[in-house]
């Protein structure tokens, strides 16, 4: 993405009446089919899976993990195919309970909506579909239909520590958390649809986000956010080519913008839910922060946004 196409992103979207789209809309659908084995009765737990470029293999590897490890009760699973090969959209139209093929990549957050518009369980887990679920606690679910948790991510490992994000591991116990690992988390539906799902400006950042448009103003709670290591998905961070080295900066300092402008208060809550999760694990140090805070508490944002604002007026 050059830094023309970045300008105009960030224009763009601070011109924005609003700055916010949700819940995709039913017209990206390009066909919907309905798995031989889908029950009558609907499942407690739905679980989205959306695809994009994920290789045969990898999708396979993926429906594997999740049929293997998801053993404590019935689930539906809804593919969202946003773009696949032959090969690789067979395997998921197969398995799927639900399978839908958009006319479009829609992203991951508008194939995630799009999902949870289309499911009946009751909590709704995204699973990144490069990922392996390694282990799934049926607590999490227990906790979002019965103790009020509206939303709930888990621990992500990778293959290499050195190319892991520190967000991805936060510690050995549960506690309050930011929802920071999207790929590994269970959502309650009703919250989820209610608020109208991911922001699908955001390439990351949505969990985070999603919260705080819930706290603010659908009545939730911060202590309603959970980490819980008993979820794990084992998910090797790839690059992606598109937003590498000095791009994805630019990009991650374009949503930082866009961020304070439409979300006021965000910082101080990215803030508090940190405390909270650092006291809950006592290994969590300073520098375990999820990507939004590193660039909350780095970026010189004064003095650059006055440069934006200084070439727009020219523009």
């Amino acid at each position: 993405m050059d830094d023309f196409r970045l300008f105009d992103t960030l224009q763009t979207l601070l011109d924005s009446p609003t700055g916010i789209k949700t819940l995709t809309s039913r017209d990206a659908i390009d066909t919907i089919e309905e798995g031989p084995h889908r029950s009558v009765q609907p499942p407690e737990l739905s679980v989205i899976i959306v695809a994009y470029r994920e290789s045969a293999e990898e999708i396979q590897a993926c429906l594997d993990s999740i049929h293997a490890t998801i053993t404590s009760g019935p689930f539906e699973l809804v593919a969202i195919d946003n773009g696949l090969q032959n090969k690789a959209a067979g395997i998921l139209r197969g398995q799927a309970d639900r399978y839908i093929k958009t006319n479009e990549n829609l992203g991951c957050c508008g194939g995630r909506n799009l999902g949870a518009d289309f499911c009946r369980g009751r909590v709704l887990m995204f699973v990144d579909a490069d990922g392996i679920l390694e282990s799934f606690d049926p607590v999490a679910i227990e906790n979002i239909i019965h103790s009020k948790l509206i939303a709930v991510r888990g621990r992500v490992v990778t293959n290499r520590l050195d190319e892991a994000p520190p967000h991805y591991n936060p510690g050995n116990q549960a506690c309050p958390s930011l929802i920071d690992a999207e790929g590994i988390s269970l959502w309650d539906r009703k919250w989820f649809v209610n608020a109208g799902g991911f922001n699908e400006n955001l390439k990351g950042n949505e969990g985070i986000v999603l919260a705080f448009r819930l706290i603010s103003y659908f009545s939730a709670h911060s202590d309603q956010f959970y980490y819980i290591p008993g979820l794990q998905l084992r998910h090797d961070f790839a690059a992606n080519t598109r937003f590498e080295g000095q791009s994805k900066q630019k990009y991650y300092f374009i949503q930082f913008l866009y961020l304070r402008k439409v979300y006021p208060g965000l910082e101080t809550f990215v803030r508090e839910q940190l405390k909270l999760r650092n006291r809950g694990n006592a290994q969590t140090r300073q520098d375990f922060l999820p990507r939004l805070a590193l660039y909350l508490t780095r970026i010189t944002t004064g003095l650059k946004f006055k440069l934006f604002l200084f070439f727009k007026n020219l523009s």
